[in-house]
């Protein structure tokens, strides 16, 4: 396989109009050395369809034939990408303009990373909008920095060295959601440095319901205990790695504890709390439960919990 300088990865599932603005702002960004690749992943409509008018020579779409999802689109796309940096786009975001050129012209700069992100620019229903920002510098995130900063969705402009992506075996597809913090996960996990940048690299548009025929965001589709799950599935594969009492175990623990609370699955974050080990890291667990439970105005009874 010749390999290229770059390849932007697309999964898409049933959002025609979305799809075609996602791939024109990447064909936009995609100079020479560089390709973009559109993993259709069982679209009612196919996506060969839909992207034929665009005739450009640096489009390839592909079928996933599964395991289906976002995490095993992903996955498939970059098994078919050519290019040494792997970039992700959601197919219903956009690239900010220059935002892969800056990406790509960080050796040049004298600056390394294994994967990064970058701020995005958020659209709300309602036409509104605001960035969203990590409130870091430009540059590489220093390795003693807390695990939040390292992680990021892959709608903030994601990339990463396909080398370390297969490294580290890709996505999971177990992840319904919250594959792409698994992923920042293990690549940090394994040492690998991240760069940031602090100018936004996409347009995300949130919060939309399927208009015009276009598919629901998963993020929200999905049923917040099943999501719930997934964030536990995070914490239980990253445990073993991570020190007792380090900022990343319980940056972990305790946001799978306020998205349980969240979807109203009480007594499992509190039997999780009580599980852990050593004892001061559970009474901690347990106490911050009590706190996230009586804040959302929850009881342990579950005929009676609320979600909010």
């Amino acid at each position: 396989m010749d390999e290229l300088d770059f390849s932007i990865v697309i999964p898409t599932h049933n959002r025609p109009k979305m799809l075609v603005e996602a791939v024109e702002s990447a064909l936009a960004e995609c100079r020479e050395g560089g390709e973009v690749i559109v993993v259709d992943d069982a679209s009612e409509r196919p996506a060969r369809d839909i992207l034929r008018p665009l005739r450009d020579p640096r489009l390839r779409v592909v079928e996933n034939p599964g395991p289906h999802g976002a995490a095993g689109a992903r996955n498939h796309g970059v098994l078919h990408a050519k290019g040494r940096i792997i970039f992700f786009l959601d197919d219903d975001d956009r690239f900010m303009e220059g935002y892969a050129r800056r990406v790509l012209d960080r050796p040049e700069q004298g600056c390394t990373g294994d994967y990064g992100f970058a701020a995005a620019k958020v659209i709300w229903p309602g036409g509104h909008s605001e960035v969203l920002s990590h409130r870091m510098p430009t540059g590489l995130v220093a390795e003693r920095a807390a695990l939040r900063r390292r992680i990021a969705s892959t709608g903030m402009g994601f990339w990463v060295r396909r080398k370390a992506f297969v490294e580290i075996g890709g996505f999971d597809t177990m992840q319904q959601v919250d594959e792409d913090t698994d992923l920042c996960v293990r690549l940090a996990a394994r040492g690998h440095q991240v760069w940031y940048d602090a100018d936004p690299g996409t347009l995300v548009t949130w919060g939309h319901g399927g208009p015009e025929g276009e598919a629901s965001q998963l993020t929200t589709a999905t049923p917040s205990k099943l999501a719930a799950n997934c964030y536990l599935r995070t914490y239980e594969k990253s445990e073993g790695d991570l020190p007792a009492f380090s900022e990343a175990r319980w940056w972990l623990a305790t946001r799978y504890i306020r998205r349980a609370a969240k979807a109203g699955d009480i007594r499992r974050a509190q039997k999780f709390a009580t599980g852990q080990r050593p004892v001061p890291f559970k009474l901690a667990l347990l106490g911050y439960w009590a706190f996230r439970t009586l804040r959302k105005g929850l009881t342990s009874d579950p005929h009676r919990a609320k979600i909010s």
